[in-house]
């Protein structure tokens, strides 16, 4: 991972435009809150500010039939397929980054042991 920080490649500089589309294509579960859009109109780098409460959002772990698998459903399945899903959901992210990302979150995640 440390790769994607310090090296000079194509990957960094994808993983550093699209950090956050990453880290969401890796996510287990979604984010449920309501954004204060009154403050996402400006200049300057895009402010994450919430009002209400916070939630994490945990769908069921078998996806609906003639659906993809999402989230955490995505870390039951193969770890090829789940790749492929990945990438089809998410063409504008490099595929090797995104291989880096799922290798390392598959070797050292403790909480993907829990889907497995």
């Amino acid at each position: 991972m440390q790769e994607l920080y310090d090296d000079d490649s194509s990957h960094v500089k994808s993983f550093c435009s699209h950090i956050r589309e990453y880290n969401a294509t890796n996510a287990f579960t979604s984010l449920g809150v309501k954004l204060d859009d009154r403050i996402l109109n400006g200049r300057g780098p895009k402010p994450f500010s919430i009002y209400g409460e916070l939630k994490h959002r945990v769908g069921a772990l078998l996806h609906d039939l003639g659906k993809q698998a999402t989230y955490a459903q995505l870390y039951i399945y193969d770890s090829a397929l789940a790749l492929n899903t990945r990438i089809s959901r998410n063409p504008q992210l490099n595929t090797n980054v995104l291989k880096i990302i799922q290798d390392n979150l598959m070797e050292y995640n403790p909480f993907v042991r829990i889907y497995r």
